[in-house]
């Protein structure tokens, strides 16, 4: 249940590297002393290059660059499936065109060129998915000028096959990127109001007790002197919960509390009073 979990794995493996480094390179020396040892000297190298990764902490300090880094992962993951959809896409449509146009060879009163280039584009699944993979990275029909047109199926079928292989799969991608980090940032968001909501009603009922404790005759009200003096117990219950504030300001909460000047504090406008100082705690 800890959090830094894996943040705690990810220092034991740097750590564990550098000592590996350290006792390899002491032991066996550098590079001319591991001699014709070309695979230890290797991983001595590599362990040395993994103590670049110690940079990724600070990717957990900056809401930004965490975002981006999150960003990139789940668009690593992203690119992952439109990857595995793109394959069938292009597998299914492989084998319509090699079923239809790359065994001309068979049919009669088709001209050599067509038979040709049909072959050349079309002859077998492997190259037919592979032309169609680079009309989906690179979109040109220029090639195929001279042969759409003898072949109107064909235009139909290419043209489709651009609009929503290139177009739409491009599409795809960016809104599932787009999605995982707008729905990340949404949890960081739900999380941030869980933390406020929890403070909050810790803080208030914090200082209901503080108010209880010194309200002896169960009045409610208390004099604005008498709660002046509880500056240090206040300040113990933001340091506790992690809140900044200023010293300056709880002198003058009270005198904002009582803002009728009458000098009796409610309970109500203490507890309220102390909620409107603590900015990190109020309700999003």
């Amino acid at each position: 249940n800890n959090p830094d979990l894996f943040w705690n794995m990810f220092d034991l493996l740097i750590v564990t590297a550098g000592i590996i480094n350290f006792l390899v390179t002491t032991l066996m020396g550098d590079q001319h002393g591991l001699g014709k040892d070309a695979a230890l000297f290797r991983i001595v190298r590599l362990l040395r290059v993994l103590r670049v990764l110690r940079i990724i902490r600070i990717v957990r300090f900056l809401k930004q660059l965490y975002l981006l880094a999150y960003g990139f992962l789940e668009g690593a993951m992203a690119v992952f499936w439109v990857t595995l959809l793109a394959s069938f896409m292009l597998y299914i449509c492989s084998v319509v065109l090699v079923r239809t146009y790359g065994r001309l060879e068979e049919q009669e009163g088709v001209d050599d060129e067509d038979v040709e280039f049909f072959g050349d584009h079309f002859g077998s699944i492997p190259v037919t998915m592979f032309s169609l993979f680079e009309l989906i990275s690179a979109p040109d029909l220029r090639p195929y000028r001279a042969i759409m047109f003898k072949n109107p199926p064909l235009v139909l079928f290419l043209v489709t096959f651009i609009i929503l292989g290139s177009f739409g799969i491009n599409g795809l991608l960016v809104a599932l990127i787009n999605e995982s980090i707008l729905e990340k940032n949404q949890a960081r968001l739900e999380a941030d109001r869980m933390d406020r909501e929890s403070k909050r009603k810790v803080m208030q009922a914090r200082c209901r007790e503080l108010f209880d404790s010194l309200d002896k005759n169960n009045n409610r009200v208390l004099p604005r002197n008498e709660l002046k003096e509880c500056t240090a117990q206040l300040a113990a219950i933001f340091e506790s919960l992690g809140v900044p504030f200023q010293h300056k300001d709880l002198d003058q909460m009270f005198y904002i509390m009582d803002y009728n000047d009458t000098g009796i504090i409610e309970r109500s406008e203490f507890v309220q009073g102390v909620l409107e100082l603590c900015d990190q705690i109020r309700p999003m």
